[in-house]
């Protein structure tokens, strides 16, 4: 369900490499929203502070952004689906969830360039 998945790209102050270690360890952000601390604490690289932050399992704030996606035209894509962008998951650090409006561009069949960094 995306609101598992809402809750966990929402929790502020756990890393995206967190997040990305729990899935991996757990298969879906359900399975984490329902683990003991006992069992997060076995997930490579958690802290004891990673998992009083999971403790929080308010679904006020998913439930609010599920609403605002709906009533403004915006899908979300998970790492786990399908469509994700192959490049993209493959990234260092790959988003949780994309925001999509409108088509999602063939990412995977195009020549892209990316410049990172300030403009000073």
């Amino acid at each position: 369900m995306l609101k598992y998945w809402l809750w966990l790209t929402e929790l502020r102050g756990l890393k995206n490499q967190t997040r990305l270690a729990l899935l991996r360890r757990f298969g879906t952000p359900e399975a984490v929203f329902y683990a003991d601390a006992g069992e997060l604490l076995l997930t490579e690289g958690i802290t004891r502070a990673d998992t009083a932050l999971l403790e929080n399992h308010d679904l006020k704030s998913a439930d609010r952004i599920l609403a605002d996606c709906q009533r403004l035209g915006i899908r979300i894509l998970t790492i786990q689906d399908a469509e994700y962008p192959s490049r993209l998951k493959n990234i260092y650090d790959p988003p949780c969830l994309l925001y999509i409006k409108g088509r999602l561009p063939a990412f995977d069949e195009t020549v892209a360039v990316a410049v990172v960094g300030t403009r000073d």
